[in-house]
């Protein structure tokens, strides 16, 4: 009953998802574009002149004028200005919009010939963004002259469902996924598949062995690459933070550790302690209040212990690869669990 309740959740979410838009330079031509990058964006990604910097790569869009950037909007505020190769996905308004959702669930159905068994597996809100992008590749570009297609790699349903169409449309052409984070626990969205990337590049010597030995990738399809958002040098302010997850399934248990934690170590430095949201979730409700629970517990205990205090610890909740970031930089690390199976790290699936 609890899956079946979220298949129909997720089906029903597809009535929030109605005006996708489209929003590009009046001088975009199609026609320049060799090579395409789809990602994703928030206003500061942008300069005032309109060029994108894009965080998982750490490229311009100036600096690259035959790559297409197709972005997918977070936020609510788009740039006033965008370079003539950048298109934003964004979506207008966000409400239930009951009669699209009829509409869509019925194309969906006349689209799989009835199949009950097809109907589930080509329908979910997480394709919605691929369909939209989908609609404008084929409307907008040429695809012979495409060569390549690059993302920072999620195993997201709607990027597989633009790989397969565009190789649909050439078969030459070349996708290429980049795992842009620290590994998760146990990465099962990065399991190969027959529409996986044709290559994989990763950013360590645990992340090859894993993706070979427990997600099927074959070792001609992998590539070592370096950490282009953390590289050795890179300073990072973890220390003495507490870092909410883009996904809180269950905020009681998040409070109930967080206050065990308190008791439980005494020498964590609860006046400069700070609660950090996740940067997709500045405006979520839920992460709101739960900012504001773990700020009441901070500020109800922070005069109660005398000890002398330690800055360099960090705590993680969720499954986030936050924790292993933190670790590289040699910061102590606590970490909590929704599921302590599949969050925290085994030590049998990575040794290292």
């Amino acid at each position: 009953f609890n899956f079946c309740f979220k298949i129909l959740k997720d089906i029903v979410a597809i009535a929030f998802l109605k005006n996708f838009k489209i929003l590009k330079n009046p001088k975009f031509n199609p026609e320049h574009f060799k090579k395409l990058i789809i990602s994703r964006s928030i206003i500061n990604d942008f300069d005032r002149k309109g060029n994108y910097k894009d965080r998982y790569f750490l490229i311009n869009s100036n600096s690259e004028k035959d790559t297409l950037f197709i972005l997918i909007n977070s936020g609510e505020k788009l740039p006033k200005k965008i370079n003539k190769n950048v298109i934003i996905v964004y979506q207008k308004r966000r409400s239930f919009e009951l009669l699209f959702l009829l509409k869509y669930l019925l194309s969906k159905i006349i689209s799989c010939n009835f199949s009950i068994y097809q109907f589930f597996y080509k329908t979910s809100s997480s394709i919605i963004i691929g369909e939209v992008i989908i609609k404008f590749l084929k409307k907008e570009i040429n695809f012979d002259r495409i060569k390549s297609i690059l993302v920072p790699y999620e195993g997201q349903p709607y990027e597989h469902l633009i790989f397969e169409e565009a190789r649909k449309n050439n078969k030459k052409l070349l996708v290429g996924g980049y795992d842009h984070s620290a590994p998760h626990s146990v990465p099962t969205h990065l399991m190969y598949k027959s529409y996986s990337p044709d290559i994989l590049f990763v950013n360590g010597t645990s992340q090859v062995s894993f993706s070979k030995k427990f997600l099927g990738w074959p070792r001609r399809k992998i590539r070592l690459a370096p950490s282009l958002r953390y590289p050795e040098k890179l300073k990072l302010d973890l220390q003495n933070k507490v870092f909410l997850p883009y996904n809180i399934p269950n905020d009681t248990v998040v409070v109930d550790e967080f206050k065990k934690i308190i008791l439980d170590e005494p020498n964590l430095n609860l006046k400069s302690l700070k609660i950090k949201n996740h940067p997709m979730m500045i405006n979520s409700k839920k992460h709101l209040i739960l900012k504001s629970k773990l700020e009441k517990i901070i500020k109800e205990n922070k005069n109660k212990n005398k000890n002398k205090k330690r800055n360099n610890i960090a705590i993680f909740i969720g499954a986030t690869t936050g924790v292993i970031v933190a670790l590289e930089k040699k910061i102590n690390v606590i970490h909590i669990c929704f599921d302590s199976i599949f969050d925290s790290y085994s030590q049998t699936l990575w040794p290292n």
